[in-house]
């Protein structure tokens, strides 16, 4: 009765964060870029609520990219009307149905991990933030987290199969949770607790619904869909070695490591997973089960290019729980550094590919890297910077064949490598943490030279010092704190002194523009409380040029244009202004769209200008 209690409360919590202003203006700590994608999501949804038909023009980025994301929006549209609580609501509501999932994973751990691992989420600012916005994202998430309960809980397979094409289909980026999904049912198959049957039944309603609605898709909007995955498609994948492995030395050095709302939690993540590893007690199937689905986004995330937070918000669930276990449970806070390097343990060839070709990357591209920074500065070949990957790969197979010769050195390779994997959320954190400091104009702009030279003796001093790890009560009460004190501030972002801005400018702008075409910067956005048509028209934006390039067959009457966006003064060079247009104009309107919190502030007009005959 009172773990029930506890689990309603922290519900009934995040369900209030959740949907309290939920048609304010979203938190300072997004970009206003981040926060008019709602508008490009949205569009097809809520033209069909609105008009009973889809876009006037080519732009269906939100059929293309998340379907199903899109029929949610539809169906909410239609049932509550258009307007931004509504289109939010979807969102809200998935990151409710996720806690609860959550805690129906955690708690095969241990009940006490399942209500914190809940808690830890449910107050988590990263996942709190997209909760809070109509982007596919939370939907996504929670198709994953419910797919994955079915996979760990051995049961229904043709659901679970469906599950996953949902998750998918929510947000295409979200193939991410393939290698995962497929690591977990390996690990079953290799464990006997389930047959190849299941796998061939969860593959069977994967594919077939993945088809089903993906082939309804683009059977009716095959030109408009091909135009999409050819021009926004061409901004995620690598295009040539080089960018693989820069992809690969972005995604160890990604800002989401180093988090504020994360980092302390992800430490404790690491260090139990470590645990896992090195120590011969304690392996359970389900801290197994919690590793394998953060390695399998951890595998692919690096050859993936333009890699944002919100593809890398589906490994908060496992690093919670993950977290909260090493909270909870002493047996899984002790990592003996000096003891784990022990014959029995590395003698295994799976522990030598892992560190040495795995865990070794980091180390070899972070170094490759610094190498060739150096070399460039001192020769003025800006060229040499090409030579990452061959370098990176150069230092990776010296420390297989140093390693295979001398084992003194791979143990110092290995120890090296965990120090650096422990070590790594926290030299993210430094100069992120800064750049906040600053943001909120409570420190000077972060200098790279002693932001460096602080995380390297950070580093160092992690390094001699540290022998032995042992959580106190006070070393996990700390981390704790550190993780609460955090989020809390995240969370007061959003919910301390709302304002309304950006939907009085769409309620403006419709009384402006009424059911006319227009194009221009955050017109998607600004149409979701509207009757508008907005037409995406990007000349100079690189990949997308070209769709709607004949836009003038759209008669559009009025044109956005930006004076500031995010504090900086002008008109963004990709969108339209008064000269590419090619007619008179005459400015109608001044949209104040700005957001602030404390000290810091996101200034943000538009002008709105009527296209003359």
């Amino acid at each position: 009765m009172k773990e029930r209690l506890l689990l309603l409360t922290i519900l009934v919590l995040a369900f209030l964060t959740r949907v309290v202003n939920l048609a304010a203006d979203p938190s300072i700590l997004l970009d206003s870029g981040q926060v008019g994608d709602e508008g490009y999501w949205l569009y097809n949804a809520r033209n069909l609520a609105t008009w009973g038909k889809t876009a006037i023009d080519d732009f269906y980025h939100d059929f293309a990219a998340a379907p199903i994301f899109s029929f949610f929006a539809y169906v909410n549209f239609s049932v509550f009307g258009v307007g931004f609580f509504q289109a939010r609501l979807v969102s809200a509501i998935a990151g409710i149905i996720t806690l609860i999932f959550t805690y129906q994973i955690a708690k095969q751990v241990e009940k006490k991990v399942g209500l914190l691992a809940t808690f830890l989420v449910a107050i988590n600012t990263l996942l709190l933030l997209h909760n809070r916005l109509a982007v596919g994202e939370s939907l996504s998430i929670m198709f994953a987290t419910i797919g994955f309960y079915l996979l760990f809980r051995k049961r229904d397979e043709y659901v679970a199969g469906g599950i996953f094409a949902l998750a998918i289909l929510s947000k295409t980026t979200s193939f991410l949770y393939l290698p995962s999904m497929f690591l977990v049912m390996l690990a079953r198959y290799k464990s006997k607790s389930f047959t190849t049957k299941f796998f061939v039944k969860f593959c069977i309603a994967f594919f077939a619904l993945f088809g089903l609605l993906f082939g309804f898709i683009y059977i009716n909007w095959s030109r408009q869909i091909s135009l999409i995955y050819s021009t926004f498609g061409a901004r995620f994948a690598p295009r040539t070695f080089t960018d693989i492995w820069q992809n690969i030395l972005n995604f160890f050095l990604h800002p989401f490591w180093g988090s504020p709302f994360l980092f302390s939690l992800l430490i404790l993540a690491i260090l139990n997973s470590l645990n896992f590893l090195l120590e011969e007690r304690g392996r359970t199937f389900e801290r197994k089960f919690l590793i394998l689905w953060i390695l399998g986004i951890v595998i692919l995330g690096p050859f993936i290019s333009s890699l944002s937070n919100a593809r890398l918000l589906g490994l908060v669930i496992p690093i919670a729980i993950l977290g909260a276990q090493a909270i909870i449970d002493p047996a899984v806070r002790t990592i003996n550094f000096n003891n784990m390097l022990s014959a029995n343990l590395i003698s295994r060839k799976k522990l030598f590919l892992i560190f040495t070709f795995l865990v070794s990357v980091p180390i070899a591209v972070i170094g490759a890297k610094l190498i060739l920074a150096a070399t460039k500065r001192l020769i003025d070949d800006a060229t040499i910077v090409y030579k990452l990957p061959y370098l990176a790969l150069f230092f990776l197979i010296i420390f297989a064949v140093i390693s295979l010769k001398n084992r003194r050195f791979f143990d110092t390779l290995l120890k090296f490598d965990l120090y650096i994997l422990l070590f790594l959320p926290l030299a993210s954190f430094i100069p992120l943490f800064w750049g906040y400091l600053n943001f909120f104009e409570f420190a000077p702009p972060p200098q790279t030279t002693v932001v460096s030279t602080i995380t390297i003796i950070s580093f160092v001093a992690f390094y001699l010092l540290i022998k032995k790890v042992t959580f106190s009560r006070t070393f996990i009460v700390s981390f704790l704190a550190i993780y609460v004190i955090f989020n809390i501030l995240g969370i007061a972002t959003m919910l301390y002194k709302p304002t309304y801005r950006i939907k009085n400018g769409a309620d403006e702008l419709g009384k402006i523009i009424g059911k006319h075409s227009f194009i221009g910067f955050y017109g998607h956005q600004l149409a979701i409380g509207n009757r508008s048509w907005p037409i995406y028209w990007t000349p100079n934006l690189i990949y997308v040029g070209g769709v709607n390039a004949d836009y003038q067959k759209y008669n559009p009457r009025f044109l956005l244009v930006s004076e500031v966006f995010d504090s900086i003064p002008g008109s963004l060079e990709a969108w339209p202004d008064t000269k590419s247009v090619n007619q008179n104009t005459r400015k109608v309107a001044t949209l104040e769209l700005s957001r602030n919190f404390w000290r810091a502030k996101r200034e943000f007009r538009l002008s709105v200008f009527e296209l003359l005959e």
